[in-house]
């Protein structure tokens, strides 16, 4: 009998290697299309479901997911707005606190804007944010916390900036702004 651990380590390895060609990454995206499609229940926003865009979602997540059909549970950001008002969601914005959501988001959306959208890469993000954690006398992690919260509403998934990267300056500042804002609880 073989424990469904071992399968999911299997699937973990067979998603991994699809990855690593062109032809195998071409038929992960058509198998994730209908998926968010379904997700996304026309809401018009076709720019989700592009070739390029899902290509960079399943490259950001492929370490963190088991199968392809984790992508649309498990990192739904990517495709709609975070629930700010999961469980999960109001667990870990009351453990951030709501001192540390606005004192650390607020300067930050500020750096984050002074990034051109064309140079807004994980690098570049990650850059900003370890230099004002280091000016503010902050830990580099609580602040990749609160921005985590703010872009995805949840407290795992892939790398902050990498994640940043694949939404785009815009989205990340729309919802940085809704939880500094109070419109994302």
């Amino acid at each position: 009998m073989v424990s469904t651990d071992k399968l999911d380590w299997i699937n973990k390895q067979h998603l991994a290697w699809r990855t690593d060609s062109a032809e195998g990454m071409r038929s992960l995206v058509e198998m994730l299309r209908p998926m968010i499609g379904e997700r996304l229940h026309g809401s018009g926003n076709n720019a989700l479901l592009e070739d390029v865009y899902l290509v960079s979602v399943i490259s950001t997540i492929k370490e963190r997911i088991r199968n392809i059909a984790d992508i649309p549970v498990l990192c739904g950001y990517f495709f709609v707005e975070p629930d700010y008002a999961s469980a999960e969601s109001l667990e870990l914005r009351n453990k951030l606190g709501e001192d540390a959501l606005k004192t650390i988001l607020t300067p930050a959306m500020a750096l984050l804007s002074a990034i051109p959208p064309t140079n807004f890469s994980a690098a570049t993000v990650k850059d900003a944010l370890h230099a004002f954690a280091n000016d503010a006398g902050l830990k580099f992690n609580q602040v990749m916390m609160v921005t985590r919260y703010a872009v995805t509403g949840i407290k795992i998934g892939a790398g902050v900036a990498e994640t940043m990267e694949v939404l785009g300056r815009e989205t990340c500042l729309r919802r940085m702004e809704a939880v500094v804002g109070g419109t994302g609880m």
